[in-house]
């Protein structure tokens, strides 16, 4: 994790083996492989297993952020406005919909990553 090199790389759908164990250094969760190595978790989409500490998001936006029903600013409504510096329990769960990245929160919600700072 801290300065580690890359072993190796994975193909877009590829399953990896977890073992349960997970980290959060600097903001970030890291989530081990059963191999011994490490990957961010953001980059999966992890199923079957809650991640082992609560993934907290803190509302970055003065005016608030909006918690959309989908991942998308098209098609999800809006389900509700989060105020400024309301900490979001997230599910660990990221998808790249539109050019954006999303969050999805415990309550089967989403907010957009870049209006969510990872709380230590």
């Amino acid at each position: 994790m801290d300065g580690g090199t890359i072993q190796y790389t994975t193909q877009v759908g590829a399953e990896l083996q977890l073992t349960g164990e997970s980290s959060k250094v600097d903001g970030t969760l890291w989530v081990q492989l059963t191999d011994g190595n490490w990957v961010q978790a953001q980059y999966l989409d992890i199923t079957g297993i809650a991640p082992a500490v609560p993934v907290i998001g803190v509302v970055l936006p003065e005016i608030g952020l909006n918690v959309r029903a989908a991942p998308s600013t098209e098609d999800g409504e809006v389900s509700y406005v989060a105020p400024s510096g309301e900490e979001l329990v997230l599910t660990g769960k990221v998808v790249e919909a539109q050019e954006l990245t999303w969050y999805e929160v415990e309550d089967g919600n989403w907010v957009q990553a870049r209006y969510i700072k990872i709380s230590d």
